[in-house]
């Protein structure tokens, strides 16, 4: 046998990176979400003071889920291999987890696993309301106009993609995008013919775009008709991954004689907790 082994390279997305991640020690975690705040009044010397309202803050419980393989190698395999087969496995395990928690992180229903960016809804930015319900977030989006393109004035688009963001999650902000749409915007130049795109020169490091990081999403959706072409926001504040356990690995080498199956799991959860600090841009146009 070979020493070297040659994988397929398969894509995932950075968000465990991006995204505000915690720990919890039951089935759920309550994130806390503040967003009133106390009202006042001014008032004479003499005047009357009269009590004033107070806001208090509300729970948004988000669940974990259990992601689980049980594979089976043969003793033979693990014994005669000039390699550490099981590390081998586990490797591959892992690195299936963490693909499949950020596919859950985008595509995920909520039920039975993460709730996924793109399984909100989109609304018109001027729409855009912070309701108490978390089961009824919505995205503020801005509209490209052109189904599955960034339309017309693409720099003009974005421009107002990151201006639609509050000025407050603007130090932490950033661009979540596939490399599909990435291509689209690697061109773009302002009137003096200077890059919008600013590629980076260290590895580690990532791309920019109008001097903010990109963060390459391949669970996002290729540009189609209606999709989410790219997110820009505040991600540590938008989104919140939750921890309950790290990968257990249980092995059994018993109950099927000549093999040893591996049961490892891990816990996990997600979903949007400050819809505010994101927004989307839609390939589209905007709902009538």
């Amino acid at each position: 046998w070979s020493n070297r082994i040659f994988r397929l390279i398969r894509e995932s997305s950075p968000m465990r990176q991006a995204a505000n991640v915690m720990n919890t020690t039951s089935n759920s975690l309550d994130v806390l979400v503040d967003r009133g705040e106390p009202t006042s009044a001014w008032v004479a010397e003499t005047g009357t003071r009269t009590e004033t309202n107070t806001s208090f803050m509300s729970r948004h419980p988000i669940s974990v889920s259990e992601h689980y393989a049980y594979p089976a190698v043969t003793t033979h395999l693990l014994e005669d291999n000039a390699f550490d087969v099981e590390g081998w496995l586990m490797g591959k395990i892992a690195a299936r987890f963490a693909r499949q928690e950020n596919a859950g992180f985008f595509g995920g229903s909520g039920s039975g696993q993460p709730k996924g960016l793109n399984t909100y809804d989109t609304t018109p930015d001027a729409s855009f309301t912070w309701g108490a319900d978390p089961s009824a977030y919505n995205i503020g989006s801005v509209y490209t106009g052109v189904n599955s393109t960034l339309g017309t004035t693409p720099v003009e688009i974005i421009g107002d993609l990151v201006d639609s963001l509050k000025a407050e999650y603007l130090a932490g902000a950033g661009f979540m995008m596939p490399r599909a749409v990435k291509n689209l915007i690697r061109d773009l130049k302002d009137d003096q013919g200077r890059f919008y795109f600013q590629p980076s020169l260290s590895e580690g490091v990532p791309d920019r775009l109008m001097g903010y990081p990109i963060f390459l999403a391949e669970d996002m959706d290729g540009p189609a008709a209606d999709t989410v072409g790219m997110y820009f926001g505040n991600f540590s504040e938008a989104y919140t991954i939750v921890d309950r356990t790290a990968m257990q690995v249980v092995r059994d080498p018993y109950t099927s004689p000549g093999n040893v199956k591996f049961y490892v799991a891990k816990r996990v959860g997600g979903a949007l907790t400050n819809p505010e600090a994101i927004k989307a841009l839609v390939l589209g146009s905007e709902p009538v």
